[in-house]
This record gives structure tokens, C-alpha cells and sequence, in this order.
């Protein structure tokens, strides 16, 4: 306008007018600022950017001031979001553990575990996406109050590469962990599942940094399931977070994590049973040891740098091979000082005798047969019969084949009998290879026949073993990992747990306050079965034929679920769920 002004005079009139016209609209935009807007249709918006776009998507979520709404237990039960679902072992867990379950989002891509969880739960909850392409909004619409995750163990097992974070696999995990960061309104309880080494990956430094910017606080533990009766290797870690102000009653944190400078998880290779806890409690009320004292928690039990955890190796006296016997334990540098200075033992008043594999055999078609299934269901002992014995050496179509004997790699299979109490873990890999992928059964009381093919001699490795061996059945495997295998009745109920044996594996000095503490608590134990050949998977292959593979597959995949319900209980989660 100033240029106008002084120079207007000396330009050719059409440039003047011009000029003019420009300096009128100014002095009218000038004017409807002081006045209000002018007259007509808005100005056209400018197209936000994606990163503007995710901005607004978060400011439309739900605001803050619902969180208490979210949180509110109308006595009905909570709202789960259950991320690599699997085939629902984390939901069966938190039912294990008491929890009530409203209704569970379950988010997974993989087809034939889908059709395990539809056949079981309903398709209500199913979220058939990548987890990479779920926002931090759409977490926070679903109102849940408890997050569970067993992300994909591949990046940080021991056998593989360990490529950890640099994996493609970690990629969920990690885009959770950026979700779990910007997320308005973050869960209450956190309960995560791994392979053993992942507390020291770089994967789980990344979630603990962001688990403490958000107040959370965790506990982690390195355990096996035959620490609580079942026959079964399968060291696994498990991390419980729950938000600041929500104790762990039951558990300590670590001297190390405490003095650490970055946070940290040094995992408990022990854990105390429920019964344990409530008795503790009741001792602390009391003025007398508290649980964080004593026998109970010793940093001998810790599996802190420059230790392991290891199986206890002994003669079995039902196969007599070297084997696991006895619980697992802690080796490695300054194992034995406790946080008080003795060698007392982590939970050496807890005890769960290990159940030998015949607890946990079904009849030749699948079905249960036993009646000692609700005693293996929890883990307890019961006398076997001569009938049950006979019935488990007739002709099985889980039989080794003959062709698999004869391979030179057929020596490596791991045998276990009637009587055993050890078992290899079942990998995604069992029925296809043999070598570490899990534990065949010996029919000891039938004759071996003659071979069909044309190998002889020496070059038949296993001959000896014809028609001796048989796999285990996926529904055998499954009740070996903590499944509790049981159909409605036929009003549609489900029964509940027998009390003499609880919903979960009892320990054999805090049994009885168990089954107290849990006298007027209604058993959430759902039902749960595999399903057969009618259910098929993708493709149209029946996910229940003979050969079991794509069943043994997913079971290997999955986790015990008990064991993980065993960890909710001793960490409080049900009680700091409201239930």
C-alpha cells in the first residue's frame, strides 16, 4: 500500500486501478476481522497432511474424562484385548485366575488358529487385521482394562538367529509398544508371554522404557510347567505390569531392578502358589513375616546376569534315562545370598508333585476315557487301573509310521512311558520332524511286528520300536500344556471345577488355603475342546484329520495357561481388577 502511495502517480493507469482494487479488498479483509467474518460460503479447508489426520483421529477418541467410565465394573466382568490370540490361551488364563471375562477382542491373522478360537468362543471380538495397522485410536475405543500379548518368539530364541528387534517378526511388538506410548488412556494390567532370553532383548528394554513413562510397575518370572505338576518342559518368561498404586502384595520387586539406573526385569525362576499368598497375607496382618521375607523370596531364585535356568538332570525311574527330575533351578555366578544374607530357599515351603504322563492319556479315538481326566485337568495324582492301562497299548492312529523308523534321525526320538514325569516341549514342528520337536509314547505292553518295507539289518534304526511308538494325540498334548478340555453340558452350562481339585494345580503344603480362599468364588473356567474333522482350516484341510499336524502346530505355538493363570493370581491381578 505504501509503494502504492508513492509510486501510484508515475504508473500507467491500468496498473494504478490495479493497485487501487487491491488496496480496497485489503481494507475490507481489515474490516471484517474487527467485525466478523464476511458474508458468503467458508473458505475451502487446506487438505490435512496424514500426520495432522492421525493428530485429529486422537483428539476424537475418547476424551480423558472417561477413563473412569471405562474402568467402572458393573459387576459383569471386564473387557479383555487379547493381541496374538492364538487359539486363546491368554483368555483361558485370565478364566483360570478368576477373572471374569465381559468380552474379549481377540486380534489374529492366522487363519487356522481363527477357526480354533470361532469354534470355541463365537466370532463376536474377532479382529482379522494386521496388528501394524491398528492406530493408538482404535486401542483406546476398545475400553479394555487389560491388555495379554504372546508375540512371535522367533527373534529372540536361543536356536535361531536372535536377530531381535532388527526382525521382521518384532514388528508388531513394536508398533504396540509406540501404541502403548501415545495411547490416551493405556490398561490397567499388562500380561505378556515370551520365550526364555526375551527379558534380555532389546524388544522388552524398549517396552520396560515405556511401560515406566506411562507408571506402570512389573514383575517378571522364568518358569517351567513341571514347577507346578505337569510333565512338560517349556521354559517360558512372563511379565505382569500394572499401573502405580495397584501392589504386588505378593511379589518384591528385585534389589537389582531397584538400583538399577535404566529400567530393567530381573525374572523370579519360583513362584508362590495361591495358597501361599493368602497365607503370607494373613502373617502380615498379623505382624508376623511378611511375603517379601524369608524362605519365600531370596535373590538365589533371581536369573539376573551371568546365570541360567536350567532343568535338574537324574535317572527316571520309569524309563531309566538320564532326564529332567525335580524342580529346575538357578545356576550361574553368587547363586545362593538372599536379600536377608542366609541360603534360604524361594518357596520352599511350595511344592507341586509332578504328574506322570499317564495322567494325561486319552482313549485310542481322542476322546477322554479316563476317569482321571479332572484329576489331570489340575494336575493331581490318581491311582491307574488295569483297564485304563490295557486300553492305552491297543492300535493307535497316532502310530509312529514305519517309514519315519526307518530313518537313521528315528534315534533321536525322545521315549517316554507310562510312568515317566518328563516330556519335551511340543513345538509348531511336532509329527513333521523329530529331533527336539517333542516326546513319543512306548506301548510297552504290546509285541513289536515285522517290518512291511524291504529295509533290514542295521540300516533299520528303530526296529526294535515298530508298532511300539505312537505320538501323542493333539488333545493329549494340549491337556500336557495346561488345557482343560471339557464340552457344555447339555443345557448349555459349563460344570465346574471339582473342588477337591480346584481350578488350578495345588500345592502340596498351602493346598488347603488355596481351596479357602477360594470358597464363595465362582469357578470362570469356560469350556474349551479342539476341534475335529469337520471343522476345517484354510483351504478346506480338516483341522482335526488324522496326522493332527495343524492342531500340533498351533499348540506349539501357544502357551500353558494355567501356569500363566498362576502368575495373575501370585501378582494380585484379579484383585486389582475388582474381582
Amino acid at each position: 500500500l505504501k509503494f502504492s502511495v508513492v509510486v501510484g502517480p508515475s504508473l500507467p493507469p491500468g496498473v494504478s486501478s490495479l493497485v487501487a482494487s487491491l488496496a480496497r479488498r485489503s481494507d475490507g479483509r481489515a474490516q471484517a476481522t474487527s467485525d466478523g467474518p464476511p458474508p458468503g460460503p467458508p473458505p475451502r479447508r487446506r487438505r490435512h497432511s496424514r500426520r495432522h489426520s492421525r493428530r485429529r483421529r486422537m483428539a476424537e477418541a475418547l476424551p480423558p474424562e472417561r477413563a473412569e467410565e471405562r474402568r467402572a465394573d458393573d459387576g459383569v466382568g471386564v473387557r479383555v484385548l487379547e493381541l496374538f490370540a492364538g487359539i486363546g490361551g491368554m483368555r483361558l488364563a485370565l478364566s483360570y485366575a478368576g477373572i471374569r471375562i465381559e468380552e474379549a477382542i481377540a486380534v489374529e491373522v492366522n487363519e487356522q488358529a481363527l477357526s480354533v478360537y470361532r469354534h470355541n468362543f463365537g466370532e463376536t471380538g474377532l479382529v482379522r487385521r494386521d496388528l501394524t495397522g491398528l492406530n493408538a485410536a482404535w486401542f483406546e475405543r476398545q475400553r479394555c482394562r487389560i491388555w495379554t500379548m504372546s508375540p512371535p518368539c522367533q527373534p529372540y530364541t536361543r536356536q535361531g538367529k536372535n536377530r531381535d528387534a532388527e526382525d521382521a517378526r518384532a514388528k508388531p511388538l513394536l508398533h504396540i509398544i509406540d501404541v502403548l506410548r501415545e495411547v490416551p488412556t493405556p490398561p490397567e494390567v499388562l500380561v505378556l508371554e515370551n520365550v526364555q532370553n526375551f527379558e534380555r532383548s532389546e524388544s522388552c528394554a524398549r517396552l520396560l522404557e515405556v511401560l515406566a513413562h506411562r507408571g506402570f510397575e512389573w514383575r517378571g518370572f522364568l518358569l517351567s510347567p513341571r514347577q507346578f505338576g505337569f510333565p512338560n518342559a517349556r521354559q517360558r518368561f512372563y511379565l505382569v505390569a500394572k499401573q502405580r498404586g495397584s501392589a504386588f502384595a505378593s511379589v518384591p520387586r528385585p534389589r537389582q531392578d531397584v538400583d538399577a539406573a535404566e529400567p530393567s526385569c530381573t525374572p523370579w525362576s519360583r513362584l508362590p502358589c495361591p495358597g501361599a499368598c493368602c497365607a503370607s497375607s494373613q502373617e502380615a496382618e498379623a505382624g508376623g513375616a511378611s511375603a517379601s521375607s524369608g524362605a519365600l523370596w531370596t535373590e538365589e531364585a533371581l536369573v539376573s546376569e551371568g546365570r541360567s535356568f536350567e532343568e535338574s538332570m537324574g535317572r527316571c525311574a520309569a524309563c531309566g534315562r538320564e532326564a529332567p527330575v525335580g524342580e529346575p533351578r538357578v545356576v550361574g555366578e553368587d547363586c545362593g545370598i538372599n536379600q536377608d544374607g542366609d541360603k534360604a530357599e524361594l518357596g520352599a515351603r511350595c511344592r507341586w508333585p509332578v504328574v506322570e504322563v499317564g495322567s494325561f492319556l486319552d482313549g485310542d479315538d481322542g476322546s477322554s476315557t479316563s476317569s482321571r481326566a479332572g484329576a489331570a485337568q489340575s494336575c493331581q495324582s490318581v491311582p491307574w487301573s488295569a483297564e485304563c492301562s490295557r486300553r492305552h497299548q491297543e492300535p493307535s492312529q497316532w502310530e509312529v509310521p514305519e517309514q519315519t523308523l526307518c530313518k537313521e534321525s528315528a534315534r533321536c526320538f525322545d521315549v517316554v512311558h507310562f510312568g515317566c514325569r518328563h516330556s519335551l516341549c511340543f513345538t509348531k514342528a511336532y509329527g513333521r520332524y523329530i529331533d527336539g520337536t517333542g516326546s513319543v509314547f512306548l506301548m510297552t505292553d504290546r509285541p513289536p511286528r515285522p517290518p512291511t518295507s524291504e529295509v533290514v539289518g542295521d540300516a533299520f534304526a528303530m526296529r526294535e520300536f515298530l508298532g511300539l511308538l505312537r505320538y501323542f494325540s493333539p488333545r493329549e498334548a494340549a491337556q500336557m500344556l495346561g488345557f482343560k478340555l471339557r464340552d457344555p453340558v447339555p443345557d448349555g452350562t459349563v460344570a465346574p471345577c471339582p473342588e477337591a481339585f480346584g481350578c488350578l494345580p495345588l500345592c502340596s503344603a498351602h493346598g488347603a488355603e488355596a481351596v479357602r480362599r477360594d470358597a464363595g468364588h465362582p469357578c470362570c473356567c469356560p469350556s474349551y475342546s479342539l476341534p475335529g474333522p469337520e471343522t476345517h482350516g484354510p483351504g478346506g484341510d480338516p483341522l482335526g484329520a488324522k496326522g493332527g499336524r495343524g492342531l500340533w502346530a498351533l499348540l506349539g505355538n501357544s502357551l500353558n495357561p494355567q501356569v500363566v493363570a498362576l502368575v495373575c493370581r501370585a501378582c494380585g491381578v484379579p484383585e486389582s481388577l475388582g474381582q
